[in-house]
């Protein structure tokens, strides 16, 4: 028990303190990872790379404005900022690690660690429980020793020997 807090902590620990992982620190300059890290606002709930219209309104403006940019030397967190200020965080195909966002990724393994625990404490309620009851049920049952099946069982035995 006392090493699974450890290792529950330690992971809790662990998630928390690791930076998270940015799109503008990409070492590879493609407009496909740009176009992978924006959504495609004609509704189909898709990035703007695998936006399955044809011929979107949304997705090939936007996929030739990006190679645009990418001409132009434009980095892609100006890529990203560029997006942001005109569309807003809904752009985004996952939200920001930062502020109330950061919630969205923390909280499922501390809802897990927090489910874990309960479950553990119920079955150790469960477990002494069912000990304390069999306990003071034991001292109740009357040993009856001279009945007959008490006796064949003897005479069994002994025949057995």
């Amino acid at each position: 028990m006392f090493k699974s807090r450890k290792l529950a902590i330690f992971l809790l620990l662990f998630t928390l303190i690791t930076p998270p992982l940015s799109i503008s620190k990409t070492s590879e300059r493609t407009p496909s990872k740009t176009e992978e890290a924006l959504m495609c606002l004609c509704g189909c709930n898709q990035t703007i790379k695998n936006c399955p219209h044809e011929n979107c309104g949304f997705a090939i403006p936007a996929r030739e404005k990006i190679d645009r940019m990418i001409k132009d030397n434009k980095t892609d967190e100006d890529i990203m900022d560029a997006f942001l200020l005109k569309y807003g965080d809904e752009i985004l195909a996952t939200p920001k690690k930062e502020g109330f966002n950061l919630l969205g990724y923390v909280m499922p393994f501390v809802a897990l660690l927090i489910a874990v625990g309960a479950i553990i404490t119920i079955l150790r309620k469960w477990s002494s429980r069912g000990i304390k009851d069999e306990e003071s049920t034991l001292p109740l049952i009357e040993k009856e020793h001279d009945s007959d099946m008490d006796k064949k069982i003897e005479k069994e035995l002994d025949e057995m020997d």
